[in-house]
């Protein structure tokens, strides 16, 4: 059974009717560069194989409908409406997905993707990619959805649209999610290529297609302990970081702290300035200072990966992507340390944090020659799931 069967099969028996239109997009992984978005760094996203497929329908009444099934079998179905927007949502995992998903038709609506007349929708979602390893499921669903709702448009797969629908899901998860959105990621999978490695660059919207690793003759990996998010807290921190940098950026005048001179430094001054005149909301100096020098590291990281990959350096990229005696720490972005020292003992050249803050698994990046060991290694206590090369959000036909 292709994808657009498989859509219909899943719609018919959620919505009983055909959908209108159905799309996918890809799993996304992150190879240097999270969690700059707001300071406005760049990011190096590869597109998986795995995928997430969607399948929309307008309805008559007021009913957003969801039918979400993961890549283990389970369910998660729920309901809302656009008018309940405003209302705080329930704690179940189903309540908060269905919110997150309603805002997302909200700000299509409001974008003008879909027509203002639009009131309900049944929406059913397949997903392939596995939960809470860090490859972007929801990330992936959102871009899904996306697609299929703008399916109607002849220009589905020019550059502006898809530029201002990667923007679209950005906007929403913001607002809506209940944890800090990457926002590279929907732009590497509605803009970017899967043969190439995709650094995107937040201080001006642009991708650039970069050396895949596999060229290079390293494998990707990421391993897990577990599919498993991290605990709300760490959500709640990630948010509170984010809304700190943007404060910081609307404070000195600038799109992004990227865009400021010396931006760590003074902006610590402008903090400490706030607890001198007794600022109690202000954030600790020193934390603050972490936060920003991360971003700036995490950055240059990406950067330096990019020009080893283009020039095909393989040990000045092991070198870019391994932690450094001087990288800042950051507590919201907690970093699955033993686990990457594992991965290295079983072979890696170099492990990292997949997801920090979102998911306790790494991205590991082993020499061809080694990779069917490491495997064969890891996987006697650990998820572990092949990354290759993957293709862009698309419609179904």
């Amino acid at each position: 059974m292709n994808v657009q069967q498989e859509m219909r099969a899943a719609h018919a028996h959620h919505a009983g009717c055909a959908p209108d239109h159905v799309a996918s997009a890809p799993a996304t992984v992150v190879v240097a560069g999270d969690g700059v978005d707001s300071y406005g760094g760049a990011s190096i996203i590869g597109l998986g194989p795995q995928r997430v497929c969607a399948a929309v329908s307008r309805r008559s009444d007021d009913v957003i409908s969801l039918q979400f099934t993961r890549a283990d079998g389970r369910i998660l179905a729920a309901t809302s409406t656009l008018a309940a927007l405003n209302a705080p949502t329930a704690g179940t995992e189903e309540a908060q997905l269905a919110h997150r998903i309603t805002g997302l038709i909200h700000t299509l609506i409001h974008r003008q993707v879909l027509s203002r007349e639009t009131t309900g929708m049944d929406i059913s979602v397949v997903s392939h990619v596995p939960h809470g390893v860090g490859l972007g499921e929801i990330a992936a669903a959102e871009a899904a959805i996306t697609l299929a709702c703008a399916g109607a448009h002849d220009d589905i797969d020019a550059p502006p649209l898809r530029t201002k629908l990667a923007e679209v899901c950005a906007q929403s998860a913001t607002a809506y999610a209940t944890s800090s959105p990457l926002k590279a990621r929907y732009t590497a999978a509605l803009r970017g290529h899967g043969t190439t490695l995709n650094l995107v660059e937040q201080a001006d919207g642009s991708v650039t297609q970069i050396t895949h690793p596999e060229r290079l003759g390293l494998r990707m990996f990421v391993v897990a302990k577990e599919q498993a998010a991290q605990p709300d807290a760490f959500a709640e921190s990630m948010r509170r970081r984010q809304e700190f940098i943007e404060t910081a950026a609307a404070n000195f005048g600038v799109a992004s702290l990227r865009q400021l001179p010396d931006a760590t430094a003074r902006v610590v001054q402008w903090v400490e300035a706030r607890h001198t005149v007794g600022d109690s909301s202000a954030p600790d100096p020193r934390r603050a200072r972490a936060v920003l020098q991360r971003c700036e590291d995490e950055t240059a990281r990406a950067l330096g990966a990019a020009q080893a990959l283009r020039s095909q350096q393989i040990d000045a990229l092991v070198n870019a992507l391994s932690p450094h005696a001087g990288d800042a720490t950051d507590e919201a972005l907690a970093t699955p340390a033993l686990l990457s020292q594992l991965a290295c003992e079983c072979g890696a050249s170099v492990a990292r944090p997949a997801a920090p803050g979102v998911s306790q698994s790494v991205l590991a990046l082993v020499p061809a020659s080694k990779a069917e060991n490491f495997a064969s290694r890891m996987e006697e206590n650990l998820l572990v799931i092949p990354i290759t090369t993957g293709e862009v959000g698309r419609i179904e036909v």
